[in-house]
């Protein structure tokens, strides 16, 4: 029996986050108990590498640690900026959504309850990658004073730690963009998209964890 317009979001919807939330589940086993199978992992082993490497530098080659340091809380802070920024227009399109323009271009279901069910989770999500890469930005912050004293007691693996950290809480963030992403296509298109969208793009990002391993 084919579901009719009404439904279709508690069918399909579901089921492409479902698969997007049991491959990211799956993903933090693997970091847990495996981490130089995954990417995430082996990109943290080669972090830990590059820091006591730079850490053994003079004075004047520490600059080039403190410049890739710098341009990771730049970038960091403009996808804060612009997670918070969007926040706020998703803030304000809920207020201001036209139910004429939401019958035309939403396919699924319509209803005032729904609708908000879904501004509220895009906006969580936002909320979410804005917290991560505030975090990611607090972290190298901290890794950059330390790797800025030089000749001092600090062990290796306090910078190691902070680098580490921040780029874990970057790769979150941007995972949560990934997440919002994908309710902008159940949102503003047929949801049908979100199921068949999710298996495709789960895929490719499970491809470099199985070519690591």
């Amino acid at each position: 029996m084919l579901l009719d317009r009404e439904s279709i979001d508690l069918v399909l919807v579901p089921a492409g986050l479902a698969m997007m939330f049991g491959y990211h589940l799956f993903l933090l086993y693997r970091i847990l108990r495996f981490p130089h199978t995954t990417v995430i992992g082996y990109e943290n082993h080669n972090k830990r590498a590059w820091v006591e490497r730079m850490l053994q530098t003079t004075p004047e080659e520490s600059g080039i640690a403190l410049q890739v340091i710098s341009s990771s809380i730049v970038a960091s802070s403009n996808l804060a900026s612009l997670s918070i920024a969007l926040s706020s227009l998703i803030g304000t399109w809920i207020g201001s959504s036209s139910k004429v323009l939401m019958t035309e271009v939403v396919y699924g279901d319509t209803s005032q309850t729904t609708s908000s069910v879904k501004y509220v989770s895009l906006l969580i999500c936002f909320l979410a990658a804005f917290t991560c890469f505030i975090q990611s930005a607090r972290y190298l912050v901290h890794a950059s004073f330390m790797m800025s004293t030089l000749d001092s007691d600090i062990p290796v693996s306090y910078v190691q730690t902070a680098v580490i950290r921040g780029s874990n809480f970057w790769s979150m963030g941007l995972r949560a963009i990934y997440y919002t992403n994908k309710g902008l296509e159940k949102r503003t298109m047929n949801p049908r998209p979100t199921s068949t969208g999710s298996s495709i793009h789960d895929n490719p990002m499970y491809t470099p964890v199985a070519c690591i391993s």
